[in-house]
């Protein structure tokens, strides 16, 4: 059997994402989730109604995470409403040399994380001309990270980092594991954009912190985040190792 998505285009069918499909391999399960993986998910009106989905059997296989019940669903948007940030580390003219504030503490369901909201200046740190050819002014970035859910060692060559490796990691509190871990580059990007208007970019961030940092953290977490093949819950634990990537790669359908 072949599959392909089509599309006209100047008055011509357009085929695209054509595959040769062995039906012998198909189930009575859903067919789109078994021809295009976890992404066939992503825009499914189907996702978080459970007694509608025809590919709940699958969705393990697949890296789809299960649907978010309604009662999850009140708790995640009441939970929403509830973020707040708090200044975390920077100099104190943040426009002219960039600052850090973070989320207070947070829950997903299955592990504690928090939010983290940081405007760069381009122009301070690389210049004006490199400024305008990134796009503006100011960089502002939403990244999540997660204590809990980094390797001992990873956590240790973070503090290597800032040349703390003797301290014990039970005398840091999760304030500092969480701007350490930031730092350091364990940490997964919900957002980002560029532009010369520093207050209408943190709005934005925070706007996105409702949605992404919270509502849709678990899908956020799920998708891939670079053309490797790594996820947001891999740059979440700091995993970015080749073996990963493809495997998420085979699993999402890739």
């Amino acid at each position: 059997m072949i599959y392909a998505k089509a599309h006209v285009e100047n008055g011509n069918v357009v085929l695209s994402d054509v595959k040769e499909i062995d039906q012998s391999t198909l189930t009575a399960d859903c067919f789109l989730i078994q021809i295009n993986g976890a992404k066939a998910c992503e825009t499914c009106e189907n996702l978080n109604k459970p007694r509608s989905c025809g590919g709940m059997r699958l969705r393990e296989k697949f890296g789809v995470p299960a649907p978010v019940t309604r009662k999850k669903r009140r708790e995640l948007e009441a939970l929403s409403k509830s973020v707040k940030f708090s200044w975390l580390s920077g100099d104190i003219n943040w426009l002219s040399y960039g600052g850090s504030w973070i989320s207070n503490k947070l829950n997903n369901g299955s592990f504690d994380y928090y939010l983290i909201l940081e405007i760069t200046n381009l122009v301070d740190s690389c210049g004006e001309r490199e400024a305008k050819e990134m796009g503006g002014t100011y960089s502002v970035s939403l990244n999540a990270v997660a204590p809990s859910q980094v390797p001992e060692d990873e956590m240790k060559n973070a503090l290597s980092s800032w040349g703390m490796e003797d301290k014990p990691l039970a005398e840091i509190n999760d304030t500092m594991k969480a701007e350490l871990l930031n730092s350091y580059g364990i940490r997964s990007t919900l957002w980002h954009e560029k532009g010369n208007n520093a207050h209408k970019l943190l709005r934005a961030g925070k706007e996105h912190a409702r949605e992404e940092g919270t509502r849709s953290f678990n899908q956020a977490l799920s998708s891939i985040q670079n053309r490797l093949g790594h996820t947001g819950a891999d740059f979440l634990k700091g995993d970015l190792s080749f073996e990963t990537a493809m495997a998420n790669r085979e699993k999402l359908g890739l």
